[in-house]
This record gives structure tokens, sequence and C-alpha cells, in this order.
């Protein structure tokens, strides 16, 4: 079991913070700045283009079990470097696509690259900070939104300097730089499996599977967990994708400075979401039934600023309205992440994030394909954004499901506000530099 330092809870968070940063050039957002020259580029329609942009973080979720499962044979920082080498390298392939078919191989790639650096993170990082990790994961979340409050100008350079195929093959490169930061934790802690670890696998991975597919004990908390994490991930990538290419289908909004500073809003506002839940996780720890409250409210405010994207068209209402889209769907994210960890067992959490992983992908490849539909049957992104509207509205009934059930369960039968033994999948132990 890994000693609960606060040195070692806030190295860790620091250093993965800067590889999830850097991540941030496969994120939808970033993509969405790109799409218009990609669709162009390759010709696409809005369905097959959606698709292929949903590709990237659909495969890194939906494979993200392959990651978990990898941490049973190999160490951390070979996981990880192995998984920002795979991503880097194929996001500066796409600079040498010449079909669609050579693109979705690309997309794919990356998306494989990132699978298996995201539950490697979760899991160390739960490892890590013991009961502390809903505060340190919120920490960790909100380098994607500085991310994507800084990068957008930065990408809009890249575009405009160097094309699209310019664009990404620099961004593979800047990802590479990821692997530098992952030896730093070489001095301070690491994850090996153990030999009663190798020696069990055969009961261990029936213990996964089971975990899995259900990891609570109440089978209403699983199927309304499973259905707000598949419709968090299908409104928040069509937001992030479709917000630029409905921004720059705005003539009053023809300018690449007002499209970048609308994709850095958002960005601004998913800081402000972070700091939000990096507040509420600190204060609210021990009760985790206001968390789930509070996380229902912060859907029905989505529900409302996405609804009134279709009829007011000020910029400066556009801007107040994504600063407070993207601050809450943020919020959201780092939420979500800690309700998992509320309503599934510290044994179960490593398994329930290989199956919220899988939720996300397969909500994202969902959304990829049918907001593409949409548009394409509609013609316009208003229909989209009355549809994820809707999607939001249903999350805050969803999560108050949750909460009706887990509080008739007893809260101390069904949530977990402390995670006192940290979560332990392969029953690691800790090899520290000292004993090396």
């Amino acid at each position: 079991m890994m000693e609960d330092s606060t040195w070692g809870s806030i190295t860790a968070t620091a250093v993965l913070s800067f590889t999830m940063f850097l991540r941030v050039f496969c994120s939808p957002k970033i993509q969405g700045i790109l799409y218009n020259s990609v669709v162009s580029t390759f010709r696409l329609s809005s369905t097959s283009a959606g698709f292929m942009f949903s590709l990237m973080n659909a495969t890194s979720f939906m494979l993200a079990p392959v990651g978990n499962l990898l941490m049973r044979y190999f160490p951390f920082r070979l996981n990880m470097s192995i998984g920002i080498i795979i991503s880097g390298v194929f996001l500066s392939l796409v600079s040498f696509a010449n079909s669609s078919i050579v693109l979705a191989i690309c997309f794919t790639g990356v998306g494989i690259g990132l699978s298996v650096q995201i539950p490697n993170i979760v899991i160390y990082l739960s490892a890590v900070c013991g009961k502390s990790y809903p505060f340190y994961m919120s920490v960790l979340s909100s380098s994607t939104s500085i991310g994507i409050f800084l990068l957008p100008p930065v990408v809009q350079f890249l575009l405009a300097s160097y094309g699209v195929f310019g664009s990404y093959l620099l961004m593979g490169a800047l990802m590479l730089n990821g692997i530098p930061a992952i030896g730093l934790l070489r001095s301070k802690v690491d994850l090996v499996p153990t030999k009663d670890t190798l020696d069990s696998n055969s009961n261990g991975l029936l213990k996964s599977l089971k975990s899995f597919i259900s990891p609570t004990d109440s089978f209403t908390i699983n199927i309304a967990l499973a259905t707000t994490v598949f419709l968090h991930q299908f409104s928040y990538f069509a937001f992030n994708l479709y917000i630029i290419p409905f921004a720059e289908a705005q003539p009053q909004f023809h300018t690449t400075k007002f499209i970048s500073l609308i994709a850095s809003v958002s960005g601004a506002g998913g800081i402000i979401g972070k700091l939000m839940a990096i507040v509420v996780f600190y204060f609210l720890s021990k009760t985790p039934t206001h968390v789930l409250i509070l996380y229902t409210i912060s859907c029905l405010v989505t529900t409302i600023t996405l609804s009134l994207y279709t009829f007011l068209k000020s910029f400066t209402v556009w801007l107040l309205l994504t600063f407070m889209t993207g601050m809450m769907i943020h919020l959201q994210v780092s939420m979500i992440n800690g309700i998992v960890s509320f309503v599934v067992t510290p044994e179960a959490f490593p398994y329930a994030i290989g199956s919220q992983c899988f939720l996300y992908g397969a909500g994202e490849i969902t959304s990829g394909i049918l907001s593409g539909g949409i548009y394409e049957a509609c013609n316009c992104y208003e229909a989209l954004f009355y549809v994820l509207a809707g999607c939001s509205a249903l999350k805050a009934i969803v999560m108050l499901v949750i909460t009706i059930a887990a509080n008739m369960g007893g809260e101390d039968k069904k949530l977990h506000p402390k995670i006192d033994k940290p979560a332990e999948p392969n029953q690691m132990r800790v090899k520290s530099f000292n004993q090396r």
C-alpha cells in the first residue's frame, strides 16, 4: 500500500497535469478548430467527419480496460511512455495521410496510445493520494481546462502558418514532451506487480470482469451511473467539437480572432469549473449526497445555456454562454470522477474506472455519428444544440435517481465518501528509489 503523503500527492499531480495538458491537442475543442480544414481537405461529409474526430478519444476510452490490464504486467512509467509515443507518433502521421482511410487509422492509433495512459493516470493517482483522490483528481483535471484556454491561439497560428498537415505534425511532436515528464516520477514512487499478482491473474481477471460489469451492489445505481456517464460524454464531445464550426457559420463571427476567443473563453470557464470542483470536494467530501445534488443543478444550468445558443446571436452573449457552458461541463467532468469513487467500493474502484472509460468511448463515438447526422439532416447547428440541451436535462433526472437510490440503501452501505484504503487492483507494492 502506497504511503499517503501530501508531498507525493502534489508531485504526482503536478507531473501528470503536464501530460494531461499536452493531451489537449487531441481534445474535441482543439480538433474543432481544425474541423473545417480537415473536412475540406479530405472531402468528408458531416456524419463521416464526426465519426472520424470521435475515433481519437472514443478509442482511448473504450480500450482503457486494456490499459488497466497492462498495469498487471508492466510498471507505470513504462506503460505511460509507450502510450505517449504511440499517440504522439500517430498524431504526427496525420500530416502524411492521403485518404480518409489513412486518416481514420491515424486517429485510431492516437486513441490506442491514449488508452494506455488514461487508466494508468487515474489508478496511479488514486494509489498515491488515497482518501484525497477526488480533490487531487480535480486539480489534475484543471490542466486540461488550462490547455483549452491557452492552446487555441497556438493551434490557430499553426493552422495559418503551416496548414492542416503541418499543424498535426507539430502537435504530435509536442505531445512527445510528456515522456521526460513521466521520468520525473522515478525518484519518488513506482508501481510494480508483485509475484502474487502474476501468479493469480486468472482469479484477478474474473474479479475485474465482475466489477467492470457491476461496480456497485445496486442494479438501479449501476444503470443510472452508466446512463449518466454515457450522456455526459455524448454532450461533452458534441459541444466541444461543434461550437467552433457553429461560430464560424455565424456571419458576425467571421474573423479568426473572434473564433479563437470563443475557444479560449470555453477553456477559461473550464478552469473556473475545475476550481469549483476542487472547492466542492475539499469541503463536501464527507457529504457525497450534496455533491450529487450539485451535479444535478449544474446539468440544469447547462440545459439553459445550450438552449440559448439557438436564438441569441450577439457575440458578447455567445462569449458569456460559452464561458458558462464550459464552466458547467468541466465541473461535471471532475464531479463525475468523484461520484464514481463515492458510489463504488474501494476494491471495485479500479475496475469501475475501466467501465466508466468504456462508456465514455461509447458515448463519444455515438455522439460523433449522430451529431454529424443531425447537422446533415437539418442543415443547421441549432437542432444539434437543442438535442444537447435535452441530454443535459436527462442527466439531471438520472442523477436524482442515483441520489434517491443511494440514500434509500443507507449512506453507509451505498456511499463511500472516504477511500481510506487506496485501490490496489494489482496487489501492487511500492518500490522506492532508495531501495533499488
